[in-house]
Order: structure tokens, then C-alpha cells, then sequence
């Protein structure tokens, strides 16, 4: 009952509550799960399983569980903008922001859920102040009559927060339209919010916030107005450039233009390309699915032949080309290796782990077996050869597969949380049609 009673008053989830509920489950053999929208049009969910079966870890395995579980109930959290929070917590909520954002741990932003939560709710409702970095939506009829782009514009801005985020210098990346705007154009809005669901639901913790986020059409063309005519910054152009989006990616008669607001990094990263440094990305990185049998023996005895003993710079390499490559599958963005590879660098220069940003290409189409980018046999992908995975990601995973049959997948978890945003104006973030690509 209590843990009911918790979830179900969940309105605003606080740290408190999440430790309180998860400490229920932990009690618990039988686990239990209702989540209940509160009356905000969030469907209800019951499921139950029984994680008491052979081959569940009765600590490790319910806190991952625990952890996947309240992932759509925190989403509903930060999305539910609740004008009549106390000051003082305003102003704790401010206090913790700030120590996560200054923390020099390159996880603490990402993995925190407290921390994700309050980032997750400055993105989607803290007031943009300005805009810069303006990028206009270019099709590739203009582009083939001389518009100056890059091979694929779908537009974007760079958002400036007032209050709080401001004196942080927390910013977003807020991205528009969806691949059926531009038939041409291969990014999509959508797959920045799914990815980032998936990379937060396994335990990556390398991807940044991203909500979505609706702009109206007055609102737009003041900032817009602002940054064409300001003194500092200012863009002559600006005005157009956010035309081409509302005029391409508009909805309901343009007076609304939905998007993904993109965290901006709390760290600096640097971007590993061939382009920039050959021997730094040769170094770093190395890609599993173009992989001949020659490199892959090679590579298993020598970099990846490691154990627990082994030093830990060797173990981070190995996981962490684990880490982006599962990431490609999971997302079918493969073409991320090519001019998205991005790394966390640390004050000392000292590099961390690889962070997954830029993941607009990112679809759920199709079975990547009957297009060659995995083999139809598991066992023949040099994953399967290597056999070393980050430990919580593994058993995250395994966890989703066996629980299948309780109709539990990652698919719908995915969809559970995205279910949050039932006012999108384009439609639902996530299909069935989707999922069930992501599960197989």
C-alpha cells in the first residue's frame, strides 16, 4: 500500500519519493508496478512480475529494474510544470541544479536523476531570452539551386534561458521538423527524445537532456526580431532563417513549430574525426560493423583481451568502444562514426567518456539484419566475439530480454515515457511500428 500511495500521489517526483518507492520494491519478491497519471491524462499501467524467478540478482537486479521502471514516471515529473512549488524549494531545486552542473564527475549530470529531472524541466519550461546560432531549413531543391548548406539543413537555434539556467549558462540546442516535412532530408526531431530515452533507460548515461519543446509563432518572431536587431551577436538574417522554419516545419497554419530542445554539454567536448586528427580517431576508436574476421581475431588478442586485473586506461578503451558501437545498434546511426564522434574533456585536458550527441539520423525502420548492418547470426558480430560489456548495460539488457514475455521491453518503456507528451502538435513521438523494431 505505501508503495501505491507514493506513486500514486507522485505529482511532483522529489529524490525522497523515488528512494522511499525504490526501497519498497527492494522489499518486495513480487514486484509491482502502478503508474498513475494523476488525472493529467497519463494512462494507467499495472504490471507485475515476478522477480523471485531463477536468475535474477535479488538486490542488483531489482535496483536496475527499479530504475528502468520509474524512468516514465520521472519524465512525467519534469514534464508537469507546477506553478505552485514553495520558494524554498524553488531555490533548493536551484541549489542542487548547480551542484550537479559544477560537478566535476563526468557522470553526476546525466545519472543523477535529480539532477536529470531538474535539467529535463529547464529545457522544456524555463523562458528562452534570445537565440543565436540560427541554422534556416534547406531543402535540397534550394540547395540544388545554389542555397549555401550542408548536405542535410533541417534549421535549428541555439536558446539562452532567463533566471536561474542563465546564471549557470545552461543553454539548449532546440531542433525542428520531422523526416516527412523534408522528404529529402534524412534528420528528425523525434529520434534526438527517443534516443535519448534508450540511452537513459540502459544505464549509457552519455546522451544530454532532450524534451520537446513548442514554439509559437509570436514568440519566435520576437526573438527572432531580437537577434536581428541587437548590438552584440547580431544576426542580419535572422528574421528569414525563422520563416524557412516555420514556413517548412510549421504546424496548424504555422502558428506553432515543434521540436527537440537539446541539452548543451555541461563539459567540453571534442569532436574525434579523421578530418581533424587521422591518428587521434585511429587511436580511440575503432568500428565493429565494418570489421574484416582478420581484425577482429586481431583485436581480441590484444586490446580486448582484458580482464579485472587489467589496467583500468585498457579496460576504459575497450568499454567505451563497446558503449558507442551497442549505442550505433540500438539506434541504427551508423553514420554517427563518420562526423559525430564526440568525446568529454576534462578541466586537466585529460579525456572521459564518449558522449552521444547529434542523434537526429537515428531511425527504427527496419530489421538491421536484412540490410546487412548486423549479421543474421548474433554469434559472427565481434560484440559476440570480444564477450566484454559494461556490467550494468549487460545486465540491463538481459534483465529486458527475460522479461519479454511479460510483455516488458524496452520498446515500451520507450513508449510508456514518450506517452508523457500527449500535446505534441506533429503527433506521438514513438510508434508500435518503432518499438517493435527497437526489440528485435
Amino acid at each position: 500500500p505505501l508503495c501505491y500511495y507514493l506513486l500514486a500521489r507522485m505529482e511532483r517526483t522529489h529524490l525522497l519519493a523515488f528512494s522511499l518507492f525504490a526501497l519498497c520494491f527492494l522489499l518486495l519478491g513480487n514486484l509491482v508496478l502502478f503508474y498513475r497519471g494523476g488525472g493529467r491524462g497519463v494512462p494507467v499501467v499495472q504490471v507485475t512480475l515476478d522477480v523471485s524467478r531463477p536468475g535474477f540478482d535479488h538486490l542488483d537486479d531489482q535496483q536496475m529494474l527499479t530504475d528502468m521502471l520509474m524512468w516514465p514516471a520521472l519524465v512525467h515529473s519534469a514534464h508537469v510544470n507546477d506553478i505552485e512549488v514553495p520558494i524554498e524549494q524553488r531555490d533548493a531545486d536551484f541549489q542542487y541544479l548547480q551542484d550537479c552542473w559544477n560537478d566535476k564527475d563526468w557522470f553526476r549530470m546525466y545519472a543523477d536523476p535529480q539532477c536529470m529531472l531538474l535539467w529535463m524541466r529547464t529545457l522544456e519550461h524555463a523562458t528562452v531570452s534570445s537565440i543565436d546560432n540560427i541554422l534556416p531549413v534547406v531543402t535540397k531543391q534550394e540547395r540544388d539551386s545554389g542555397a549555401s548548406s550542408k548536405p542535410q539543413q533541417n534549421g535549428g537555434v541555439r536558446c539562452m534561458f532567463q533566471g536561474a539556467p542563465e546564471n549557470l549558462e545552461i543553454k539548449g540546442y532546440w531542433k525542428p521538423c520531422r523526416a516527412a516535412d523534408l522528404s529529402t532530408n534524412n534528420e528528425d526531431f523525434t529520434s534526438e527524445i527517443i534516443s535519448f530515452h534508450i540511452d537513459h533507460i540502459l544505464g549509457f548515461y552519455r546522451t544530454p537532456a532532450v524534451v520537446p519543446r513548442v514554439f509559437a509563432r509570436r514568440q519566435f518572431d520576437l526573438l527572432a526580431d531580437d537577434a536581428q536587431t541587437r548590438t552584440v551577436d547580431q544576426d542580419p538574417e535572422a528574421r528569414e532563417k525563422i520563416q524557412t522554419v516555420e514556413h517548412h516545419c510549421g504546424r496548424i497554419e504555422g502558428q506553432f513549430t515543434d521540436g527537440a530542445m537539446v541539452g548543451w554539454s555541461p563539459k567540453e567536448i571534442q569532436l574525434i574525426s579523421k578530418h581533424v586528427d587521422r591518428q587521434q580517431k585511429a587511436e580511440m576508436f575503432v568500428k565493429f560493423n565494418s570489421m574484416t574476421e582478420d581484425e577482429m581475431n586481431d583485436l581480441k588478442d590484444s586490446k580486448f583481451n582484458i580482464n579485472e586485473d587489467s589496467d583500468i586506461e585498457d579496460i576504459h578503451w575497450a568499454l567505451e568502444n563497446v558503449y558507442v558501437n551497442l549505442f550505433a545498434i540500438l539506434t541504427n546511426n551508423f553514420g554517427r562514426f563518420g562526423h559525430n564522434l564526440f568525446i568529454q574533456v576534462g578541466e586537466d585536458g585529460n579525456f572521459g567518456p564518449f558522449v552521444f550527441i547529434d542523434n537526429d539520423r537515428s531511425k527504427w525502420k527496419y530489421d538491421l539484419r536484412t540490410k546487412g548492418k548486423v549479421p543474421e547470426n548474433p554469434a559472427d558480430h565481434p560484440l559476440a566475439s570480444f564477450c566484454k560489456f559494461p556490467k550494468q548495460l549487460a545486465r540491463r539488457l538481459l534483465l529486458l530480454e527475460s522479461l519479454k514475455r511479460d510483455n516488458l521491453s524496452l520498446g515500451n518503456l520507450v513508449r510508456l515515457a514518450l506517452n508523457t507528451y500527449q500535446d505534441i502538435p506533429s503527433g506521438p513521438l514513438f510508434t508500435s511500428e518503432q518499438a517493435k523494431f527497437l526489440d528485435l
